[in-house]
């Protein structure tokens, strides 16, 4: 997201690499840096997250290594046929992207609730940890 000054036109991305090799990856860093943007995370060589200028999106998008290039949430279809590097980089960047939400942000449909959300309970402790429970509570 673009902070007042001279980034208002730069938002946060998330890079997705082909499955490429580190010279594509490290090209993919060159063509952050040539377009003025800045790398704020590296995964190698799996996918980078930066700060880049909203007109660098689409420079960015025809790299020859690029499979995505996303600046909000990004979406199961693309987590479900990934490798677990890349899901896991998926999950980091959506974590990120929520967090910037404001805290009375509508919530997808298909998005889990917490436990300690309005009107849920805790989870049931395992078996073991609830019969001492019970035991303590009896004397």
């Amino acid at each position: 997201m673009g902070t007042a000054g001279e980034n208002d036109d730069r938002l946060e991305a998330f890079v997705l690499l082909r499955g490429a090799g580190m010279e594509e990856f490290e090209g993919v860093l060159r063509t952050v840096e040539s377009v003025r943007g800045r790398v704020m995370h590296a995964m190698p060589p799996v996918a980078v997250m930066a700060f880049v200028p909203r007109a660098a999106l689409d420079e960015l998008r025809v790299h020859q290594a690029v499979a995505l290039v996303e600046t909000g949430p990004i979406g199961d279809e693309h987590r479900d046929y990934a490798s677990p590097g890349v899901s896991d980089a998926i999950y980091v960047w959506n974590e990120h992207v929520g967090s910037r939400q404001p805290t009375g942000a509508p919530r997808s449909p298909g998005e889990p609730l917490s436990w300690d959300s309005p009107g849920r309970l805790p989870p049931d402790p395992p078996r073991r940890v609830l019969e001492e429970l019970r035991r303590r509570e009896r004397k």
